[in-house]
């Protein structure tokens, strides 16, 4: 249904050595101003582990003690009550396990097929998926 030069295969490789320059080239195919420069200051949608599902729900559902107490905060406190919010959130997650080898193992076998179709539609060598 679409020619090969209507699709843009992005690598999250290239997005992570060189994120300016590989939105650049989005926006080029894209045909909008390749000048714009988004903030690329930080991670953004990270994948993460909870270490307390209980803390989580706290800082994240509804509740009516925090929305009463919300009320009486006077304005000025609500952006530290939201700076401890998200600090706390934070403190509460870990980095996610690596893949265990034996499951990276079987995966690189049962996408290999796929692996090399790609290869072949975006013109680039991605052996190295299957060598991590």
């Amino acid at each position: 249904r679409f020619r090969p030069d209507q699709i843009k295969v992005i690598l999250y490789d290239d997005l992570a050595a060189d994120p300016i320059r590989l939105m650049r080239d989005v926006y080029r195919f894209l045909g909008v101003d390749e000048t714009f420069e988004p903030n690329m200051s930080g991670p953004y949608n990270a994948a993460f582990a909870v270490r307390s599902p209980r803390v989580l729900r706290w800082f994240v559902s509804p509740s009516r003690t925090r929305e009463i107490a919300k009320r009486f905060l006077p304005a000025s406190a609500r952006p530290l009550w939201e700076r401890v919010s998200r600090t706390g959130q934070r403190l509460n997650t870990t980095p996610p396990p690596p893949l265990a080898p034996e499951l990276r193992a079987r995966l690189t076998r049962e996408w290999d097929g796929e692996i090399q179709a790609l290869e072949a539609f975006i013109g680039r060598d991605l052996s190295y998926w299957r060598e991590r």
